[in-house]
């Protein structure tokens, strides 16, 4: 093998070691980044499950008041309605507030529409004729507004314990999920869903909200969906081959409400720092690959097979009986004896 073969031999070696190591590396940090940004999801989950715990509880305090309120306890239907639609307008995250007779009949309504409405086969009226503390939930497409929504139900009794009527106010739920878009990372999905799978809520991947009233239901991500446990995650493929982590949040009144909420983010996203990270570092080892190419090839030229050469015509003219020949300035270093 010449020198200068093997020269570059070195070159190639010298920068072939770094490569790897820099690999493994990018292997090693990337993964601890999808870890960490995994782990960031399942608090995101957490902390939109915790902000509906809020809502759910500071709704059922507005409900408690209300229903002590000397308008609602009158017949005159127009007049409550008229109150309620000037409590709504206080709490825009409502899409309305009504009253249900203890018979299923809406009573008032906060829109003021007027209509006539039997509402015996809701799930929340039906919990909320023997509820004695607390809320009743479900989520649902409300049929004033035809909007997804979280039926928040409380009863109103007599002093004597008597069921009087039910208060009901209708959380938005797309409205919720904007909201929450605020708490989370940048570019990151808030899904909503009911026990059957259909979306209610979802901000989509390009930030706009799509998909409502779809049913999810034997897809990888509506079983994902139904069957997660709170704080779970799993990766899934979408249809347009985009891979995406999500995790699941929940706590006891969501369940109680049959709603599901996931937060998810793509996969690219969660590693795009060690992405950008690796192409930082692989355009300083392709810079200190020329420098090291360009340094040992101008040793190699000037400082190795230069001499190499001037010592070999030395050596090919002594072995034709040229015993005058000397090697020409400058000469290699050494020691001689006194």
């Amino acid at each position: 093998m010449s020198i200068r073969a093997r020269l570059l031999w070195l070159v190639a070696m010298a920068t072939i070691v770094p490569a790897l190591l820099l690999g493994y590396r990018f292997v090693q940090e990337r993964d601890a980044q999808i870890q960490a940004a995994t782990s960031r999801l399942v608090n995101s989950a957490e902390i939109v499950a915790r902000d509906f715990d809020s809502r759910i509880h500071a709704t059922g305090q507005l409900l408690y008041g209300l229903s002590r309120a000397r308008d609602l306890q009158s017949d005159n239907r127009a007049a409550c309605s008229a109150f309620l639609g000037r409590v709504l307008d206080q709490y825009p995250q409502f899409t309305g507030i009504l009253t249900i007779s203890p018979e299923g009949a809406l009573f008032c309504d906060s829109l003021q529409t007027g209509r006539e409405l039997d509402l015996r086969d809701r799930s929340y009226f039906q919990q909320a004729l023997t509820l004695r503390r607390g809320v009743a939930l479900q989520a649902v497409f409300g049929r004033l507004t035809g909007l997804s929504v979280l039926q928040i139900a409380q009863p109103a009794r007599t002093p004597a314990g008597d069921l009087d009527f039910i208060l009901l106010a209708s959380l938005n739920l797309r409205a919720v999920v904007r909201d929450n878009l605020s708490l989370v990372q940048p570019n990151t999905e808030i899904l909503m869903l009911d026990q059957q799978g259909t979306v209610l809520a979802w901000n989509g991947a390009s930030g706009t909200e799509g998909g409502i009233g779809r049913s999810l239901a034997g897809t990888p991500l509506g079983d994902f969906a139904l069957l997660a446990g709170d704080g779970q995650t799993a990766e899934l493929r979408e249809a347009d081959g985009r891979r995406q982590i999500w995790a699941a949040g929940s706590n006891p009144l969501l369940a109680q409400a049959g709603l599901r909420v996931l937060v998810g983010q793509d996969r690219e996203d969660l590693v795009a720092t060690a992405d950008q990270r690796l192409r930082e570092d692989l355009a300083i080892l392709a810079m200190l690959s020329l420098v090291l190419g360009i340094s040992v090839w101008l040793i190699g030229e000037v400082a190795i097979r230069r001499e190499v050469a001037r010592i070999s015509r030395m050596a090919s003219r002594l072995g034709q009986g040229d015993l005058s020949v000397r090697i020409p300035p400058p000469h290699p270093g050494g020691s001689s004896a006194g």
